[in-house]
């Protein structure tokens, strides 16, 4: 697809989340949203101890010596392999979900990130970042709730399903707070490289529906010759210039 293709895309990925949203999902609830991503790794590591446990043998007793603990959890075990995955089906709508079955995916879980990725993992999908994207669109538009990678995963995923590629989900390698965003470039140069966007290709397009607090979509070429304006300060991205300094990184393509 060609530049004025992808900024159509870009914009309707936007409204795609702001209608979901109903856009309740500035930085007040971005807290929320940032303890579930934590309990999700905190749970993925407990299941990998579990699961090397299971390989080892028999459980460990839960009042043993920590010294034991340690030597039972990290003796050499085989940990079994991921499903297959499945062809992927249509797009989970939570309010659909009968409310007992919502409720007890609640219950049984830490956060309704972890219940979402449960259900993800129980369709087939593999345990890889496109499963944390649909969890967390799931989680999202359950709580009603979302800060700059829960919008950019939603957004992402509405343009996957409509085949708009290549995609890639972006965030950056510097560490945060100085710089602490995600967000989705539309079209990306196959070959290009993903720290340096003057590499990124004339038809490529950043589409960030968290940005400004009511989503931004512009091409990137107009970043790098500064015609972009009102860009989010804060997060160092008024400029190309910033954005490559945060060393930008693509968590997942799809091209």
């Amino acid at each position: 697809m060609g530049l004025k293709e992808n900024l159509d895309w870009g914009e309707k990925a936007v409204a795609e989340v702001k209608s979901l949203l109903a856009y309740k999902s500035p930085n007040q609830k971005g807290d929320l949203v940032a303890t579930y991503m934590q309990e999700w790794e905190a749970w993925k590591a407990q299941a990998m101890e579990q699961a090397k446990a299971n390989a080892a043998g028999p459980s460990i007793d839960p009042g043993a010596r920590v010294q034991d603990k340690v030597k039972f959890f990290t003796q050499a075990a085989s940990v079994p392999a991921d499903p297959a995955p499945i062809q992927r089906g249509n797009k989970l709508n939570v309010f659909k979900l009968p409310s007992s079955l919502r409720d007890a995916l609640i219950r049984q879980r830490y956060s309704t990130f972890q219940a979402a990725a449960a259900f993800w993992l129980n369709q087939g999908q593999q345990r890889n970042f496109h499963t944390n994207m649909l969890a967390m669109r799931t989680a999202a538009i359950y709580d009603q709730a979302g800060n700059c990678g829960e919008l950019a995963a939603m957004a992402f995923l509405y343009l996957e399903e409509n085949r708009v590629l290549p995609l890639d989900y972006m965030t950056f390698g510097a560490p945060p707070p100085a710089y602490d965003h995600c967000w989705v470039v539309i079209g990306r140069a196959n070959g290009s490289q993903e720290r340096d966007p003057s590499t990124w290709g004339e038809d490529a397009v950043w589409c960030d529906p968290w940005q400004m607090r009511e989503g931004r979509v512009y091409g990137v070429q107009d970043l790098i010759k500064n015609k972009v304006t009102n860009l989010d300060a804060a997060y160092n991205l008024s400029s190309a210039e910033l954005v490559q300094g945060g060393l930008p990184r693509s968590l997942w393509r799809s091209a």
